[in-house]
């Protein structure tokens, strides 16, 4: 009889917690249509998620919401031009829109509802035949929405490779909480960026970064030893040096597992030189190089840049060509090296002089990434300043682009050169003068054209000491560059 009594305590309790667990589930989706009424998309899909998890099934309810919140998502979407977030919607959408017509299609009451479906599916039909050509990706998706690590964390990848930063970032957490060390890898790499999301402070997201880093260079993760031996590495004076010592240890522990960007960190350390560790410019320039000859893009560039400048090298403008091409062959979205291999057409260093085929590779810069359009806009407006070798001299066209790159002091000095000279303007030496002084801080031409005008008389009343200030300014600002 006991038995039977505490079976039916037991039963009575079980029943209470399924009712209560239904009840939490019935408010999370009225709480997910309001969303939905609201347009809080997001937080819509969010929460029949949470509703779905304490059903511990779906339903046609949710399903059908989800759908229609999939619908607004995607059209979000295509607004934004958030080409990888409307493949991850696209996936999903498919899967559910899958669901619904095999389970509750053939449920009467829910002819309207699978109506609205059908109609959601053929707006998207092309989209959706498009995307069912590729199962990989909809098992990504799949896959990382059901919870697998190394899903999460390639979708971390596609989102980064689109420059979606955030929603890599949502990704990368997530499989860093599963225990992914790649996954925490990237966090700190993309610390400067965590802590713009919500729910994160500049203090919390380098916490949990550099959290992250230590766990996975705990672990034994090589990538990790090689970030957090670059960081150390950099610590020139730290517990008496010691902490150098540790990031060299580190970097070369990274190098003997394949990390090819230690090659570059290690450069770094030798070129800079710590307490107990001396500078030595000859292995810095071999770890430059062995790790420009693995494919390391750090080392290519930095190869590239000693040959152009003979930096440790003897200056060899045609290798230097080389290197930048490389780095290029495998960072096609690399703006800033188009821009450099571009300059030695401009100016003709180890090859002819060909402005048609600087501004091409300019161009090829500014395709690569927009972000950059200010760099193209400076190096655009240098070559329709200088005209000639292929380009059609153009001082609207320069000015034009030197506006628009104002944040570069140079423009400011060209911008004045056309003002005082008349290309293309009114001749004012007044304005030319306000560009110039504008320039000067940070530019020697600037200097020099602001004392020749004080040496002339162009604009200004004719001052020769003044005049010879200014170069003298010129002249120590030209030393201190060197």
């Amino acid at each position: 009889m006991k038995k039977i009594i505490v079976l039916t305590v037991l039963l009575f309790e079980a029943a209470q917690f399924s009712f209560a667990q239904n009840t939490i589930a019935k408010l999370k989706f009225e709480s997910a249509e309001e969303s939905f009424s609201d347009g809080n998309y997001g937080a819509c899909f969010q929460k029949l998620s949470e509703a779905e998890k304490i059903f511990e099934k779906s339903n046609p309810p949710i399903t059908h919401l989800r759908i229609l919140t999939l619908d607004k998502l995607l059209q979000n979407d295509l607004k934004n031009e958030n080409r990888n977030q409307s493949i991850e919607h696209l996936a999903l959408l498919i899967m559910e829109t899958d669901l619904y017509m095999k389970i509750y299609a053939a449920i009467a009451e829910a002819e309207e509802k699978t109506r609205e479906v059908f109609k959601v599916q053929e707006k998207y039909e092309s989209a959706i035949n498009d995307l069912r050509k590729k199962p990989e990706v909809i098992d990504i998706v799949k896959l990382a929405y059901s919870g697998n690590v190394e899903a999460a964390y390639k979708l971390g990848l596609l989102y980064q490779g689109d420059k979606q930063i955030e929603s890599a970032l949502i990704w990368y957490l997530k499989a860093s909480e599963k225990g992914s060390y790649a996954a925490m890898v990237k966090v700190y790499e993309l610390k400067l960026y965590l802590k713009y999301m919500k729910g994160y402070s500049k203090e919390s997201a380098e916490k949990l970064a550099f959290e992250y880093l230590i766990k996975a260079s705990n672990a034994g993760y090589p990538n990790a030893w090689c970030i957090l031996g670059k960081r150390f590495s950099q610590d020139k004076d730290g517990a008496e040096g010691k902490i150098a010592i540790t990031g060299r240890d580190l970097l070369l522990k990274a190098l003997d597992k394949g990390v090819v960007d230690a090659y570059y960190s290690l450069g770094k350390l030798y070129e800079n030189g710590a307490k107990l560790i001396n500078i030595d410019l000859n292995k810095a320039v071999e770890y430059f190089r062995k790790g420009a000859e693995m494919g390391g893009i750090n080392s290519l560039k930095e190869m590239g840049y000693r040959y152009k400048k003979g930096k440790g090298v003897s200056q060899d403008y045609a290798k230097a060509m080389r290197y930048y091409e490389n780095v290029i062959a495998k960072e096609p979205d690399d703006a800033m090296t188009y821009f450099d291999l571009g300059s030695f057409y401009n100016v003709g260093n180890g090859v002819a002089k060909n402005n048609s085929k600087a501004l091409e590779i300019y161009k090829n810069g500014l395709a690569a990434n927009k972000i950059f359009y200010r760099e193209f806009a400076l190096n655009a407006g240098k070559v329709y300043y200088e005209g000639g070798y292929g380009v059609t001299q153009d001082y609207g066209k320069a000015l034009e682009y030197f506006i628009q790159a104002e944040e570069y002091p140079i423009c400011w000095n060209y911008i004045g050169e056309i003002h005082e000279n008349g290309y293309g303007v009114i001749q004012n030496y007044p304005m030319a003068m306000e560009w110039y002084l504008k320039a000067a801080e940070d530019e020697p031409v600037a200097m020099r054209n602001i004392a020749r005008l004080y040496e002339k008389g162009l604009g200004v009343k004719k001052d020769k000491s003044l005049a010879q200030e200014w170069y003298y300014k010129a002249a120590e600002k030209e030393k201190s560059i060197k």
